[in-house]
């Protein structure tokens, strides 16, 4: 019962937070905006033949990781004419409320503890990133929704024993979704993979070590930086016409020392040696809170949310490094953490951008973790596995 009180407290409280934003936020065309809004009005030129829409020639192969997001524009402007746009910002308003109602129900799930759901939902509902985002004609929200229902489906598989094939479907479909709907969707497949895993694992009975799931990532890592280097040191090692123009924009970002889009440069490395470095930067720097250019108000808002965050994830991490081995429901937080540093490597290995937009998708998990560690520390036995 206090689990439905919590999640129809939390919609409704959600729901008025949005349509608050959204009145107060109006509508606000990104940079990109203006190229979606191209892009889908050829989608509507060929009536939606997606055949014919690739053939056109503003439009590239890899478009194609984008081309969800293109016909939700493309739909909107269809069904809505001219307001349009202050459609696709209402449905990023009820996309970001309906995955903050997704982040207190899986943190219920997997605490046992209603102060937990409320914290998780107080984080959430003060995020400047999420709210921010919301108001611009761009992806980041819908996205945002999509990438943590494939986590949330794969979670729920795990720890449920309820339909577990079908929240497998329903996360891979999801994954499906999310790779054609933006060039980072790639990275929701694995924590629908380390799901899958920690299942058979689990199904064995054995419990998943946190121990050897971080040596894999580290060796992933090294690996991902070692190939990286050696073809942005020399980009005509890209075997494959399809993507070269962005291996070599790759390269001349690697090349001038760019660790933060605008904000933070190394000196341009010269060495093999040199791009590791610069690619282990950009991998802590995906996490940096403040920015120089960023108003006085603006770092301040941003500390006191991520310090506090960031401190309660980092005793949830610390909690499981103790554990060692994980099992139970607290396999949820392991899969979280792994999603949260495939994205950081991800855009380590491509762009941190300098206002830190492409963070807003491991929000929800890092509030998940941030959660689950303060519960740890309230209540450790509360935690029902």
């Amino acid at each position: 019962m206090v689990y439905r009180v919590a999640n129809g407290q939390g919609l409704l409280l959600l729901a008025g937070y949005s349509l608050f934003t959204l009145a107060v936020g109006g509508v606000v065309m990104g940079y990109d905006s203006y190229a979606y809004e191209r892009w889908a009005d050829t989608l509507l030129g060929v009536r939606f033949n997606y055949a014919s829409f690739f053939q056109s020639p503003a439009i590239r192969p890899l478009h194609a990781f984008r081309i969800g997001f293109i016909t939700l524009i493309a739909l909107t402007k269809m069904l809505c004419g001219d307001r349009w746009q202050i459609a696709l910002i209402a449905t990023n308003h009820l996309a970001s409320a309906f995955a903050g109602v997704l982040l207190v129900r899986i943190t219920r799930l997997v605490t046992g503890l209603r102060i937990a759901a409320w914290l998780s939902l107080g984080f959430y509902g003060m995020s400047f990133d999420v709210a921010h985002w919301n108001r611009f004609v761009l992806s980041d929200s819908t996205f945002l929704l999509l990438s943590f229902a494939v986590f949330f489906c794969a979670v729920r598989g795990i720890v449920t024993e309820d339909r577990p094939t079908a929240r497998w479907i329903s996360a891979a479909a999801l994954s499906l979704l999310a790779i054609f709907y933006r060039p980072t969707g790639c990275v929701v497949i694995v924590p629908l993979i380390y799901s899958f895993f920690s299942r058979s694992r689990r199904a064995r009975g054995h419990a998943v070590s946190f121990v050897q799931t971080m040596i894999v990532f580290v060796l992933v890592a090294v690996m991902a930086f070692a190939a990286a280097a050696l073809i942005v040191k020399e980009p005509a090692r890209w075997p494959f016409r399809l993507g070269s123009k962005q291996i070599r924009m790759l390269s001349l970002r690697a090349g001038s020392g760019e660790v933060v889009e605008v904000h933070v440069y190394r000196p341009p490395p010269q060495r093999f040696g040199d791009f590791l470095l610069l690619y282990m930067d950009k991998f802590v720097r995906f996490f940096q809170i403040t920015a120089s250019d960023f108003s006085p108000r603006h770092n301040a808002y941003l500390l006191l949310f991520f310090v506090p965050l960031y401190g309660c994830a980092l005793a949830a991490i610390t909690w499981m490094a103790i554990q060692r081995r994980i099992g139970g429901r607290e396999i949820a937080i392991l899969v979280a953490l792994v999603e949260i540093l495939s994205f950081a490597l991800f855009h380590a290995l491509t762009i941190v951008d300098s206002i830190w937009r492409y963070r807003v998708p491991i929000l929800p998990h890092l509030i998940l973790l941030a959660a689950f560690g303060l519960a740890k520390t309230y209540s450790p036995r509360a935690i029902n596995n």
